[in-house]
């Protein structure tokens, strides 16, 4: 298959960026009257939609900040208020377009960066035309391009982290932290794993440290923090996880593997969701349909696992390493939400396609 250069790819592909543009804004439309109205239950009727939820909360955020109310608590709610709070209001844009058509242009420009760093991944390691287009193929964007969100940004400092860590521009990488900070504390920890994990030597000994401090750290906090109750956790799995975490802080270090098999299986779930009592859960189809790009990232994350030195000892660690430096960082969380998968899901796939050409170099 012919490959090209970075920008000729961008401009080949920029059709289906804009179909998908298309598709987005038709999307913003399904729902846009219920979001601007006050009735009590726009967030349940337009919930199978987007996460009209979350958006009020950052929006309240945003009004704080604009009457110099600005009371900062340690949650992912403030920073993207902020952001917002910086490039909406202070530029005046507010007077000009509301805010759920500013989001949506916004996350769109935010996504035409994340494939432009992406393609030019593609051509350091000059991996298949296929490889940059099934970018597209990742159906949740549609959903992350709706309202104020920190997914599709998290997305993009991810795909450019992958981008300065193949090229080992660390510097990057650090300047990025303190956004990656405001988009989601999380995010930040992520980037300082992986900064620390590419640049220590005997990297496996520091793969399995890290997964002992974060997984006792995640049980300390589980068992004393209580940022989530034990009654929204149910039964089963999730409050074993808690009991182990609360009387011995080890739940996350023995289960955390079962809670990543737990994240590639939510995705297969969601067809569960696709169609039920409420109607047409199209949220739940957007990430029923990213199945396939799915399947590339189990591929290529529990290849990379089981032949651990040999991933350690190649350039596939850039992208082995930022997985897991991902993983461990969001396993802190106590739930498990497929949503959450669709933000690395770029950098498996990437991973995948890089493993291939691999393996067909060592089998030549």
């Amino acid at each position: 298959m012919k490959k090209y250069s970075v920008y000729n790819r961008l401009i080949l592909q920029f059709p289906i960026f804009f179909f998908l543009a298309i598709l987005s804004i038709l999307y913003l439309n399904i729902y846009y009257d219920v979001a601007i109205s006050n009735v009590s239950d726009s967030v349940e009727r337009v919930g199978t939609l987007v996460n009209l939820h979350d958006h009020r909360i950052y929006i309240q955020e945003l009004e704080y900040l604009s009457n110099n109310e600005v009371s900062y608590e340690l949650n992912n709610d403030f920073g993207i208020a902020f952001i917002y709070h910086l490039i909406y209001e202070k530029t005046q844009i507010s007077s000009v377009i509301d805010i759920y058509v500013f989001s949506l242009i916004f996350n769109l420009m935010v996504l035409w960066l994340a494939f432009f760093y992406y393609n030019k991944v593609c051509s350091r390691h000059k991996l298949p035309d296929l490889a940059c287009l099934v970018f597209f193929l990742n159906f949740s964007f549609v959903y992350f391009i709706q309202l104020v969100n920190k997914d599709m940004l998290t997305i993009f400092i991810l795909i450019y982290t992958l981008y300065f860590g193949i090229k080992r521009h660390y510097i990057n990488i650090l300047l990025i932290i303190p956004i990656a900070f405001l988009v989601r504390q999380q995010l930040a920890l992520c980037l300082f794993t992986f900064l620390f994990l590419i640049n220590v030597k005997n990297t496996l000994f520091w793969v399995i440290i890290s997964y002992i401090i974060t997984s006792l750290a995640a049980g300390h906090i589980s068992a004393n923090l209580q940022l989530i109750s034990a009654e929204s956790m149910g039964s089963g799995f999730s409050s074993f996880l808690m009991m182990l975490n609360s009387e011995y802080y080890i739940g996350n270090l023995l289960l955390n593997p079962v809670r990543v098999i737990q994240y590639f299986l939510s995705v297969p779930q969601s067809l569960i969701y696709v169609f039920s009592d409420e109607g047409l859960d199209l949220a739940a189809g957007l990430r029923a349909l990213t199945l396939p790009l799915e399947i590339l990232s189990f591929l290529f994350f529990f290849r990379s696992l089981f032949n651990i030195k040999v991933t350690l000892n190649s350039e596939l660690k850039v992208y082995f390493l930022l997985t897991y430096s991902f993983f461990i960082c969001w396993l802190l969380n106590p739930t498990i939400n497929a949503r959450y998968l669709m933000l690395i899901l770029p950098i498996m796939v990437l991973g995948y396609f890089y493993q291939s050409e691999i393996v067909k170099k060592n089998d030549k």
